[in-house]
């Protein structure tokens, strides 16, 4: 509020008074009015109107009939009553009459010599008044006059003579009668206005009065005060106490001081003691204003007088005058909020704190929240919001805002509260600040943030950073409680309640998928840095990284909105600092391995070298088609593989996403090997040829590589590639290995699979909204046809190796626990790590999408499995991008000077570590493994070329997909031999569904090794086999128990489309199935019984 300039003035007038005039003008609609002037008057109290005997229902003040006519009429308001009819009756219930009583104080006497006013009265009313007093109880007149009848206005001038006795109060009454009317008619209605009377008093004590003279208005209109000695000069020093009291407060509203030499001057308290000094004439008291922004609306300041000295009595003790506010008035910010999700939408005026300034945001502007004192009860409602203004502020200034405010998705709003157009008034500076707010995560709904939109918060505890994709490009981190986000899919099973299921159909599990999503994104805030662009990275330590995993404790800032996700905006004086995750050294490779594998994806190694590959080109020199965009970039990455590679040391490598460009030199696999032996040693590592220039059964451009060290590992035979074009993307690239140190052979595999980008809108392929995201149905070919690659009779990588020992790495693009991975462990292998390991961050989720995957006869042989996360939990601007465009189609990395030729930030995936202790060879050769159908039970035979101090073998079922085995026999063996010997078991209780056998082959020293896995089912009435499988010209079907057989048979591709339709029956046994008209590829049979069964069986068609 402006404060006012009020004037106090002390005037000292002799007790020999001259003649006043006292005047009622009848201005308002008081129900008793007082006199509008003359007042106070000295040793005199004069009591206000009153009407008297008003017989009808009428108001004493309205404005029915102003008046007019006359000179110095006031016209407004006037006193109105219904007289009686008939002659002057005064009497109780006689004619109507006006009143007034002057009091004169002890010693004094007063006399009234003259009454004025305004009339008017209808034909039917009064048509003559009479004055008469209580001197002698209203007996005689004292004056008289006629009164108009035709509802006009005159003025009457009335000369009297009457004065009291000394002390004696008066009563004077002005009576209307000789009226004809009815009053409960209201026809005989009688109105006065501007009644004045003149007055002398003489004698008394001598007193003190105050009076108010005139209101203030704000900002500098002064009002004023009179007080009134009954002497003309202060005959001798004198006191009187005093109280200023009403709404405004003194000392905050206003401050006093006096003029002469009236003390003390400025007054320092709200009650104390004036003195007045000899032969003081006047005072003059003022009332400074102290400016305040404070819509307080019109205010009141009461000045009361008390205990005079000097012998003065108290005359009129206590005035009031009027401080009007001229603020405009103030909306609360939970008013404009409210608890909705949108904010009112008008014009609006408030006041509030500014707590917290970002000039650089699009739009421009700082946040304002209520005081503390100000906010409402209803923790709903927001009390903050974002003015866009370059009006220069500082934090705890108090401002007025006023202007337009919009909550929707145009600018500058975009759904965010703001004023969009604002008129900034600084008020104060250096104010306290609100208290922050608390929000505790997880939140219950994203739509709680709303109440707290545009405040100061605080998330108490311990948050984690979960994300830094946005680090480099919008300064922006995500914070989550409770720990690490992991990807739903990498702990939780889309269709197995427990994560050791492998079932890899159905949805049955995915309400806990869709709950933990939920639960992930209500646990999570946005930290913004609080700026529009970022010249220097927030937020990161020495090494210029910010790892997911650093941690903050009770991080506080303001509440924001944009970009369609609420944010948490930092405050200049609490910029958040984190405890940051230290990196990681090499985990190692267990305990005493004697192989060390690895698994690491290169990040679209292309080294510049052309490839003429029928399917998938690549043009010569740089920029390269998916990796770095010049030479300079392509030695950044390359610096920074070799400096990983170098670390990791493994015995064998898988290479993910390296150029398809052959086996030559100059190719991508040439040159990294080149430089990993330049800094490493000469031969210290080579490559496996696999014999093409380009993969001619890769659709892609980039291609799985295998690189070795020659003195651990030696090749055994030529490398193996999935040749299903059809189904892989990307071949898988097997290669047996010789274990030289204990002479024992294993098979290598590198795998990746079909990504989750680029999803297709509908089919099986597109997301079916399980957490796997889309092309998770070619994966689980892909799955399927890479166990084909495994298991293949004759020409699969067991069968040409000679050892069902595998260890199959790579980039599946599927989390630890989705479909693809639990195919392959139900196929009997070993998905190794846990659902906690990770080596990819997508999206703020961490997952690992890379696996080491090894066949049950190696599970026993791991002694370490890791995934070094020097690359997932890093941000992408540490990666070896640099900050020169190259053709327009480079990405600049802004922070391209953070660059270091170090292992950090190497690739968008972490390298797999996995050791293994691989004994020396069992004697044992198995050369034949099988398990038939035999009626109704399972019929195993196995033969073995050679035996060496072998003890025994132990016979093991799985019914649970290979999850967990169970003895059903111990065979003894033979001892030694060289010659072939067979055996055989029967299983005579299989289950119903998928019974899967292995052989356990143990020598004396309990050295044992595990055989491949076989597959029984007995899950139909008719057991179907077909062959010859992979086809050329027909596929034969051949049926166990066919009595009674009547079945359609399909063939159909991997899109489920049905190229081939037709019967078959117990008389067509075996049936026969003409292929010689299909593509090369993968296709599956489809047998329909006439019972509803269905049994699908995949085929190869060479």
């Amino acid at each position: 509020m402006k404060k006012i300039y009020l004037l106090v003035s002390l005037f000292f007038i002799s007790v020999f008074t001259t003649a006043q005039t006292v005047t009622w003008n009848f201005g308002t609609a008081a129900a008793n009015p007082a006199p509008s002037s003359g007042i106070p008057v000295t040793n005199l109290t004069i009591s206000d109107i009153t009407q008297g005997n008003n017989n009808g229902t009428t108001t004493l003040l309205t404005t029915t009939s102003a008046s007019n006519t006359y000179p110095g009429f006031s016209g407004q308001f006037n006193a109105g009553a219904a007289a009686r009819v008939g002659v002057l009756n005064t009497a109780a219930s006689g004619s109507a009459y006006f009143e007034f009583t002057l009091t004169p104080s002890a010693g004094a006497t007063v006399s009234m010599t003259a009454i004025n006013f305004g009339s008017r009265s209808t034909g039917t009313g009064p048509q003559a008044y009479s004055v008469r007093t209580s001197l002698d109880g209203y007996a005689s007149d004292a004056a008289t006059g006629v009164l108009l009848a035709n509802s006009a206005w005159a003025f009457f001038n009335n000369t009297t003579s009457i004065t009291s006795g000394t002390g004696t109060p008066i009563t004077i009454r002005i009576y209307g009668h000789n009226g004809a009317g009815s009053p409960g008619a209201n026809t005989a209605n009688w109105r006065i206005d501007d009644l004045s009377i003149t007055v002398n008093v003489s004698g008394g004590a001598p007193n003190i009065s105050v009076s108010a003279v005139t209101s203030a208005t704000e900002p500098s209109s002064n009002g004023s005060f009179n007080l009134t000695f009954s002497t003309a000069t202060v005959a001798a020093s004198t006191t009187f106490d005093y109280a200023l009291t009403g709404t405004a407060i003194f000392n905050t509203d206003y401050s006093v001081t006096l003029s002469g030499s009236a003390t003390p001057s400025p007054l320092v308290a709200a009650s104390g003691t004036i003195t007045v000094p000899v032969s003081t004439t006047s005072i003059t008291v003022t009332i400074t204003p102290i400016d305040d922004p404070t819509n307080e609306g019109n205010e009141t300041i009461i000045l009361t007088l008390s205990n005079p000295g000097g012998g003065y009595t108290l005359g009129t003790a206590s005035a009031n005058i009027t401080l009007a506010d001229d603020d405009i008035p103030s909306t609360p910010l939970s008013t404009i909020q409210g608890s909705g999700t949108t904010a009112s939408a008008g014009s609006f005026t408030v006041t509030a704190i500014v707590t917290g300034i970002y000039s650089t945001l699009s739009p421009a502007g700082f946040y304002i929240q209520e005081e503390d004192a100000d906010a409402d009860a209803d923790p709903n409602t927001s009390e903050g919001i974002f003015v866009v203004s370059a009006t220069p502020v500082a934090v705890g200034d108090l401002v007025r805002v006023t202007g337009t405010v919009q909550e929707n998705g145009s600018t500058p709003s975009f759904n965010q509260a703001v004023f969009a157009t604002a008129t900034v008034t600084i008020l104060s500076n250096a104010n306290p600040l609100p208290a922050f707010t608390d929000i505790t995560l997880p939140v219950t709904a994203i739509g709680d943030y709303e109440k707290y939109e545009g405040m100061r918060v605080r998330f108490p505890g311990t948050l984690t950073v979960t994300d830094n994709d946005a680090l480099g490009s919008f300064g922006e981190l995500k914070l989550s409680a409770g720990g690490l986000v992991y990807q739903p899919t990498q702990i939780i099973d889309p269709n197995d309640a427990v994560a050791s299921g492998t079932t890899s159909t159905g949805a049955s599990n995915v309400a806990a998928i869709t709950a933990l999503t939920a639960s992930n994104n209500l646990r999570t805030i946005l930290l913004d840095d609080g700026r529009g662009t970022i010249p220097t990275l927030p937020y990161v330590n020495g090494d210029n990284t910010v790892r997911v995993g650093s941690t903050i404790d009770n991080i506080t800032g303001i509440l924001g909105f944009a970009f369609s996700q609420y944010r948490l905006q930092p405050i200049a004086a609490a910029i958040p600092t984190f405890t940051h995750a230290a990196r990681p050294a090499l985990p190692g490779y267990g305990t005493s391995p004697n192989l060390k594998v690895a698994s690491f994806n290169v990040l679209n190694y292309f080294d510049g070298t052309a490839s003429n590959g029928p399917t998938t080109p690549i043009p010569a020199g740089f920029p390269t088609p998916r990796g770095a965009h010049s030479a300079a970039e392509f030695t950044r990455q390359r610096d920074k593989i070799i400096e990983s590679l170098k670390q990791i040391d493994a015995d064998v490598v898988g290479l993910i996403e390296i150029a398809n460009n052959g086996s030559n030199n100059p190719s991508a696999i040439q040159n990294l090997v080149d430089g990993l032996n330049t800094a490493i040693g000469s031969a210290t590592y080579a490559f496996i040829n696999d014999g093409a220039v380009s993969q001619t059964n890769n659709t892609d451009q980039i291609r799985c590589a295998i690189i070795y060290k020659p003195a651990v590992v030696t090749p055994v035979g030529v490398a193996m590639l999935g040749n299903n074009a059809a189904i892989f993307d990307r071949p898988p690239l097997a290669q047996t290995f010789n274990l030289i140190a204990t002479n024992k052979t294993f098979n290598f595999v590198v795998n990746h699979f079909k990504s989750k980008g680029g999803c297709p809108g509908s089919g099986v392929d597109a997301d079916q909204l399980d957490g796997q995201s889309c092309w998770n149905n070619r994966r689980k070919l892909q799955a399927d046809a890479l166990l084909d690659f495994f298991n293949t009779p004759t020409t699969g990588v067991i069968a040409a190796s000679g050892t069902n020992r595998i260890i199959t790495v790579g980039d599946y693009n599927a989390y630890y626990e989705e479909d693809p991975m639990d195919i392959l462990r139900a196929g009997g292998y070993t998905v190794t790590s846990s659902g906690t390991s990770y080596s990819y961050l997508f999206g703020g989720q961490l997952g690992s999408l890379d696996h080491a995957v090894v066949s049950s006869s190696l599970a026993g042989s791991v002694t370490g499995i890791a995934k070094w996360n020097t690359n997932s939990v890093e941000p992408s601007y540490l990666d070896y991008n640099d900050a020169i465009s190259t053709n327009g189609g480079d990405p600049v990395n802004p922070w391209a000077a953070t660059y270091t030729p170090s292992q950090w930030r190497a690739s968008d995936h972490d390298a797999i570590l996995m050791g293994l202790f691989l004994d020396a060879v069992l004697p044992v050769t198995i050369t034949n493994f099988s398990a038939v159908k035999e009626n109704a039970t399972s019929k195993l035979s196995w033969t073995t070329s050679q035996e060496v101090n072998s003890r025994e073998f132990v016979v093991e079922r799985s019914v649970n997909g290979g999850n967990s085995w169970e003895v059903i026999a111990v065979v003894p063996a033979s001892g030694n031999s060289n010659s072939s010997v067979n055996y055989n078991i029967t299983d005579a209780s299989p289950v119903k569904g998928a019974n899967l056998y292995r052989l356990k082959s143990v020598d004396l020293d309990s050295k044992f090794e595990y055989s491949a896995i076989r597959r029984v089912n007995f899950d139909n009435k008719y057991t179907f086999s077909l062959y010859p499988n992979p086809a050329t010209d027909v596929i034969r079907i051949a049926v166990d128990n066919s009595a009674g057989l009547n079945a359609q048979v399909q063939v159909i591709n991997t899109q489920s489309q049905v190229l081939i339709s037709r019967q078959i029956n117990s008389s067509t046994q075996p049936a026969t199935i003409n292929v010689a008209t299909l593509a090369a590829g993968v296709y599956f049979l489809r047998i329909i019984t006439t019972d509803g069964t269905v049994t699908i069986q995949k085929f190869s068609k060479q």
